[in-house]
């Protein structure tokens, strides 16, 4: 299905065309397609089936008329934006308990807008966010960890992404009231996500 759109990639981009990408938003836009599309690429080929997600984002592909992995393109969007952190829930290398991918592909000149609607959508994806009353216990997905641009300490960085990541407003308000405004009266961990692969080869006919 994306065999057109990765030959394109692989012979475009801001590198080696760059009056097609008139502003950074265009070139974030490009990267994060990129790494959707090989994600899902890598993870269906049948020659890396028995690769685990680690694995695969170490195996090399054709980007801009030079050779890329996954790992480097998260690296450079991150590097290129380190003050916008919601680029990374749209980067994730195939696991099955990390965030959704988008429905649709990142545009340079709507950028803002669907960092919004993404972030919103991973908030509301069941486990991202839990609450423990009894325990005061608040649980954010272990995916977080690779959110950059963020607090280190507990519970700041779970503050922040309350803000930019918000789940529903039952479990937002549930939150608040186990764990006070500013979660002081909790304890904040991270839930470990399902490592194993959301893309699988399909079988030979």
């Amino acid at each position: 299905m994306f065999a057109g759109s990765l030959a394109a990639i692989a012979n475009f981009g801001p590198i080696s065309t760059p009056e097609l990408f008139p502003t950074e938003a265009h070139v974030l836009a490009y990267l994060v397609d990129a790494h959707v599309a090989w994600s899902i690429a890598l993870g269906e080929a049948r020659r890396f089936r028995r690769l685990d997600v680690a694995a695969l984002r170490r195996v090399p592909f054709p980007l801009d008329r030079r050779t890329s992995t996954l790992e480097e393109l998260a690296g450079e969007v991150a590097s290129r934006a380190p003050c916008e952190p919601r680029l990374a829930l749209f980067l994730n290398p195939g696991w099955k308990g990390g965030p959704p991918l988008p429905s649709a592909a990142l545009e340079g000149h709507s950028l803002d807008w669907q960092l919004a609607v993404h972030a919103a959508l991973c908030g509301r994806t069941p486990g991202f966010w839990q609450v423990d009353r009894e325990r005061r216990v608040l649980k954010v997905s272990a995916f977080t960890d690779w959110l950059w641009g963020l607090p280190t300490d507990q519970p700041a960085r779970a503050r922040k992404l309350l803000e930019l990541v918000p789940p529903p407003a039952r479990l937002l308000e549930a939150a608040q009231e186990a764990c006070g405004p500013s979660l002081q009266r909790c304890t904040v961990i991270s839930a470990g996500i399902d490592e194993a692969r959301l893309f699988e080869a399909s079988p030979r006919r």
